[in-house]
């Protein structure tokens, strides 16, 4: 969560910024951009002042305007009382000790609840034993991790500079070249990809009769959303890759 957790940073001062900027101004006129989706996702999500639900929003691939355009009326209606939020809003305030207060621990305590059990170590757990590979994640020693939450935020991040402690301690043992390397996370290539070799299968898979007379999305979105990442404009590749994969999963799970 490192990008995240240095963005987010910055949610105290933007929201001391005029309402009619942070609400309407910046996100309107980024909105028309091309592409840039992180400085768009930024726009949207630093306004919004409750810490946990501000962290969930980083998270949350369909926005609720999306959602209502995505779903069937039924499935609306179906899913009204379901908050997707609700696991961060759980455990942001669960941490205790003396950096409880600490909002950047708060956020890191949740990510090890949440996002990090589900979805790093699952990928890594997944990818190692496909290929019988006994994996061993030492930065999860529990040892360490609970002498990471007994430091102050102050002295893990600054401004946009991340890892500054575990640099720091290893500034003497790996080349300057490591150090400043870009992050490189777990990213897919998925945007090239489906305006590349996977183009037409995408559009196949999700908008062919099997996908739309299932009933749960409205395919003139599901369209939208393919012909506009095909423009080059708008980037959303990550809300095709959750479509496709829900489609492929049902196909073979529930389909036989």
């Amino acid at each position: 969560g490192n990008r995240r957790y240095a963005v987010d940073g910055y949610a105290a001062a933007y929201q001391r910024l005029p309402h009619w900027l942070t609400q309407q101004t910046i996100p309107a006129v980024v909105e028309r951009l091309p592409r840039v989706r992180r400085l768009k996702r930024a726009a949207q999500t630093l306004a919004v002042a409750d810490p946990a639900q501000r962290y969930a929003a980083w998270l949350q691939i369909f926005n609720h305007d999306q959602l209502e355009q995505l779903f069937q009326p039924h499935w609306i209606h179906q899913l009204a009382d379901y908050d997707p939020t609700w696991p961060y809003a759980h455990y942001y305030p669960k941490l205790n000790g003396r950096t409880a207060h600490d909002h950047l621990n708060r956020l890191m305590y949740t990510d090890v609840k949440t996002w990090l059990a589900d979805t790093y170590m699952e990928k890594v757990d997944k990818a190692m034993m496909a290929n019988s590979v006994e994996g061993r994640l030492p930065f999860l020693d529990h040892r360490l991790v609970e002498l990471a939450f007994q430091i102050p935020a102050r002295y893990k991040i600054k401004g946009m500079s991340t890892k500054r402690i575990l640099k720091e301690t290893v500034r003497n043992l790996v080349p300057q070249e490591v150090l400043q390397k870009p992050k490189q996370g777990f990213a897919v290539p998925t945007d090239p990809w489906f305006r590349g070799e996977l183009k037409q299968y995408t559009f196949e898979v999700l908008l062919d009769d099997r996908t739309t007379q299932r009933g749960y999305f409205q395919k003139p979105f599901v369209e939208k959303l393919w012909k506009e990442h095909q423009s080059g404009r708008h980037v959303w590749d990550t809300h095709l890759w959750l479509l496709l994969n829900f489609e492929l999963w049902h196909r073979l799970y529930l389909d036989k």
